[in-house]
């Protein structure tokens, strides 16, 4: 396993810890047996990993519906939620359907936390989809595909 040392100085108290992370990739296959949206998906089950600093997407298996227009489109973005300070993306710029997620693939806007892993107690949002313009032009929308739960083991 790797560890990954935490030190927190409070005034004069030291404060030592350490977060365990998996010595391996966690991979989470999108189904829509996790999807969380739809009517059909009130029982939406989460996925469960174990804490890592590499997580890898996989939507190989996986039909997205088609938008408003008919069309079904190849998902260009992947964002993940953990809490206030932690809010990811990832940007796909191929035509592979297996992504690898970690502190070297994902981005964070000015003022959040760069990516460190995930670790023991985190839950989190995935959400695979499409940035499009407004229809002003001015800014991008986030058009969901595909979202679901996670949560990191104890």
């Amino acid at each position: 396993m790797l560890r990954a040392l935490t030190i927190s100085i409070t005034g004069y108290l030291l404060l030592l810890g350490s977060v365990v992370y998996a010595d391996s990739k966690q991979t989470l296959v999108i189904d829509g047996r996790h999807l969380m949206a739809g009517k059909e998906n009130k029982q939406a089950k989460p996925y469960v990993i174990k804490p890592t600093r590499h997580l890898v997407v996989d939507y190989s298996q996986y039909n997205f519906l088609p938008g408003g227009d008919g069309k079904i489109s190849k998902p260009d973005t992947m964002s993940m939620i953990v809490d206030s300070k932690r809010q990811y993306y990832y940007k796909i710029t191929n035509n592979k359907s297996v992504h690898s997620l970690s502190a070297e693939t994902l981005t964070h806007n000015a003022g959040f936390q760069p990516f460190k892993g995930l670790k023991s107690g985190d839950k989190f949002i995935l959400a695979i989809g499409n940035l499009t313009p407004s229809k002003e032009g001015d800014k991008q929308i986030f058009k969901v595909a595909w979202i679901g739960f996670v949560k990191v083991l104890k």
